[in-house]
């Protein structure tokens, strides 16, 4: 990534071309990542509509996450000045 962007783009969000996007980005701008290069958005598990998408509730991804919440790749932020610092 930090070969894409000019150096003094510091920050970007990454959202893949599929996805739609139904609330305000800001929140994930403004989200304190703690000093990580990267912040990701857990997938939502408190709509009864999204239910029949939550895979990880069972089998392989159940076992393999111990409880840990499921995170969305195809949205999240990327400090890039962290990132760069890192050499992720």
């Amino acid at each position: 990534l930090d070969v894409l962007f000019p150096l003094d783009v510091k920050k970007i969000i990454y959202v893949d071309a599929d996805q739609v996007v139904r609330a305000d980005l800001k929140e994930l701008w403004d989200m304190d990542l703690q000093g990580a290069p990267y912040g990701y958005t857990p997938f939502c598990s408190s709509r009864a509509t999204t239910v029949g998408y939550q895979f990880w509730r069972d089998g392989f991804w159940k076992n393999h996450l111990q409880g840990r919440p499921y995170h969305i790749s195809a949205l999240y932020v990327v400090d890039l000045k962290r990132f760069r610092e890192e050499l992720v």
